[in-house]
Parts: structure tokens; C-alpha cells; sequence
């Protein structure tokens, strides 16, 4: 992205010269949505991106795969004790490991809450 005038403007008193610059690759429509966001802010593109870099939450995607695999490792785990469960329903030992799936569940379920909320919270702030 490259945002230049044919003459440069003349410097501001107390503000530093912006001598930095980023070459962003993006498609015509994500552009054109870029364009759009900064024109309805009444900003230029690099104002808007200035305006809102300090505002952008980074997710480590390699973190959130992770997490996924870990969840579905104990999906499967969760599967394969509720077979055995349902295989050998007369047992007392059957209706112990079905109390104790139940409190597992539970954290489970109160572990995906907060990390749902945690996520929300990132992409909204």
C-alpha cells in the first residue's frame, strides 16, 4: 500500500517526520474495503491504519491450533470412556466412571466458556 503525493507536504511543527513505511499485498475488494472504512472515518488510508494499529489484537494461530487439537484429544478420549460405559452398564464401577464424566464435562464446559469470552474480549478490544 503506498499512499504518495506528487509534492510532499510541508512539516508540521513538533510532530516527527513519518519516514517509515509498510507495503501491504491485498486483493482489489479487500482494498476497496480499506478504502471505504478510512473514506466513511473522513481519514486517508495511512491515518486509518495509524488510527488503528495500536487497537489490533494478535492471535497466535499456532496457540489456537494447539488448543483445538488438545480439545478434540479429549473429545476422543471422552468418546471412548463413554463406549466402554455404555458397554458395561450393569457394573458399579460403570455408574462411578459416569459421575465422574459428568464432572468432566462440567470443567470442560466451563473451560470452553472462558476461553470463548477471553477470545471475544480480544478481538473486541
Amino acid at each position: 500500500m503506498s499512499e504518495s503525493s506528487p509534492t510532499p507536504r510541508p512539516r508540521t511543527r513538533g510532530r516527527p517526520t513519518r519516514t517509515c513505511r509498510f507495503d501491504v499485498r491485498m486483493t482489489e475488494a479487500e482494498s476497496a474495503v480499506l478504502r471505504a472504512k478510512a473514506s466513511a472515518a473522513g481519514m486517508t488510508v495511512s491515518e486509518f491504519f495509524r488510527a488503528h494499529a495500536g487497537q489490533v489484537t494478535v492471535r497466535n494461530r499456532q496457540e489456537l491450533r494447539d488448543l483445538r487439537l488438545e480439545i478434540a484429544a479429549v473429545g476422543r478420549l471422552l468418546n471412548q470412556i463413554a463406549r466402554w460405559a455404555h458397554t458395561h452398564k450393569n457394573r458399579y464401577e460403570t455408574l462411578w466412571v459416569i459421575e465422574e464424566l459428568q464432572v468432566v464435562k462440567e470443567a470442560v464446559t466451563t473451560l470452553i466458556q472462558s476461553s470463548t469470552r477471553l477470545h471475544k474480549g480480544r478481538e473486541e478490544g
